[in-house]
């Protein structure tokens, strides 16, 4: 039996507080417990709106101006064959968008460019007559397809 209780009980925490002094700058410290999560007084409520029509969640049609027919040298442009696929840039880099047409279909005319150079303003286009859009000085064309 030990005869002095009280010397057993200091060596011992003597030994757990050298214990505690050499693993508190050790790699793994001691586990900590999380925090409580915070308590809510009352669950938010969902809300929900109601269902609206489709019309009404589609976003809004642009409105566009009424169309027009682009004219050259007084006369309407129109394709001789085909559908017409125009398309606005400054191909001579004057600084002002020329019209280019593409004219699809088939037989010999189709598949080709037309090129409308602009003689006027962007603001006001000025179109006189067309030539073919040219590649090694001739016609380019391209075959359907």
């Amino acid at each position: 039996m030990n005869e002095n209780p009280g010397r057993s009980v200091a060596v011992l925490a003597g030994s757990v507080a050298m214990l505690l002094f050499l693993t508190a700058g050790t790699q793994n410290p001691a586990p900590r417990l999380p925090a409580p999560a915070p308590q809510l007084s009352e669950p938010a409520p969902l809300l929900l709106e109601p269902a609206r029509p489709l019309s009404e969640q589609a976003p809004p049609v642009p409105e566009l101006d009424p169309p027009v027919k682009i004219t050259a040298g007084g006369e309407p442009i129109a394709v001789e064959i085909g559908h017409a696929a125009p398309f606005v840039w400054d191909l001579d880099r004057d600084g002002r968008k020329d019209l280019l047409v593409g004219q699809f279909g088939r037989g010999a005319t189709s598949g080709r460019c037309r090129v409308y150079l602009n003689r006027g303003t962007d603001a006001e286009p000025r179109f006189d007559s067309f030539t073919f859009l040219q590649a090694a000085g001739q016609d380019a064309s391209m075959e359907p397809g």
